[in-house]
């Protein structure tokens, strides 16, 4: 196990200090890359700014009784 963790940091090693870069990421991989976390993310935080805006309304509705 530690034998393949010491080879993938250093082949990672000497693939960062190459001349030349081994991956190259384009605009079409950011632009899948962004489309994944919006497709993963968007809908939790949609629904988390969903419930603050119901929560800050609350608190106004609150504050208005007394």
């Amino acid at each position: 196990m530690h034998k393949r963790i010491a080879l993938s940091l250093s082949l990672l090693t000497v693939s960062i200090l190459a001349c030349e870069p081994v991956i190259a990421i384009g605009w079409p991989e950011i632009l899948i890359i962004s489309g994944l976390v919006a497709f993963l993310l968007g809908p939790p935080l949609y629904k988390l700014y969903r419930r603050w805006e119901k929560f800050k309304t609350d608190l106004k509705q609150k504050d208005r009784r007394q």
